[in-house]
């Protein structure tokens, strides 16, 4: 995991009003309850019980808002993140009318991050950016669609499937993928050559691995290969949800 990564996951957090005012809240009700006990104490001592007791109310109100302004917070942050309008991921740029796929080229920098370079414009985006988080668990990880991006990229673009062990869950893939890049680019039509071309999987853009990735791993069964074993997981996950 990226600091890239983790900061997308808590920026949310970190963006949020609620964020910093459970913080303010917090350390005043801490100092209001310290007053309060000192007030307590002092009063207790110089004038006994009956006196004191006119600090219960206040130390009993700074002792509830201490106890619970941080859990309801985390409430109202997590309320946001539900009522918030849901906006889809899309490229920061808007590309000129008739930009084509093929215009397109992703490299990818890492796991976890590629550079686009469309036209005049240079982006570096992470996988969350695009909308390729699994969203399943708890763990933060890209879901099967940027696992089915990397093998594309490390095939050349172009993947060959004889096998039909992996030929759904890589049918499956290949539709998500190409209705989030669509919604991504703002492109209306596929980015993949029609599948009865060469039966195969060949996507219109251009795709560079990871340098460590150039060689590409070695293929023990057509149409399976190892370093797709994630894409195979996901879509079993997917069907057992079914």
């Amino acid at each position: 995991m990226t600091m890239n990564t983790i900061a997308d996951f808590y920026r949310p957090i970190l963006t949020s009003k609620w964020f910093y005012l459970a913080i303010a809240a917090t350390v005043l009700s801490y100092i209001g309850l310290n007053e309060s006990l000192s007030g307590f104490a002092r009063d207790y001592v110089q004038f006994g019980p009956a006196i004191a007791s006119f600090h219960i109310p206040l130390l009993r109100f700074f002792f509830l808002s201490f106890r619970y302004c941080v859990p309801l917070a985390e409430i109202a942050i997590l309320s946001d993140a539900w009522y918030a309008p849901v906006v889809e991921p899309k490229f920061a740029d808007t590309l000129p009318a008739g930009t084509t796929w093929e215009q397109i080229c992703l490299k990818f920098l890492d796991d976890d991050r590629i550079l686009i370079l469309a036209g005049q414009y240079r982006r570096e985006v992470g996988y969350g950016e695009m909308g390729f988080t699994d969203t399943r668990g708890r763990a933060i990880r890209p879901n099967g669609q940027w696992q089915f991006l990397k093998v594309l990229a490390k095939m050349n673009g172009e993947i060959a499937i004889a096998d039909p062990e992996a030929r759904d869950a890589y049918k499956k893939q290949k539709q998500l993928l190409s209705s989030s890049l669509k919604k991504y680019f703002r492109i209306d039509y596929d980015p993949f050559h029609p599948y009865r071309d060469g039966n195969s999987y060949r996507i219109k853009m251009t795709l560079i691995p990871p340098e460590e990735a150039k060689a590409g791993p070695e293929i023990d069964k057509p149409g399976l290969t190892d370093f797709a074993d994630d894409i195979r997981e996901a879509y079993e996950e997917q069907t057992r949800l079914r």
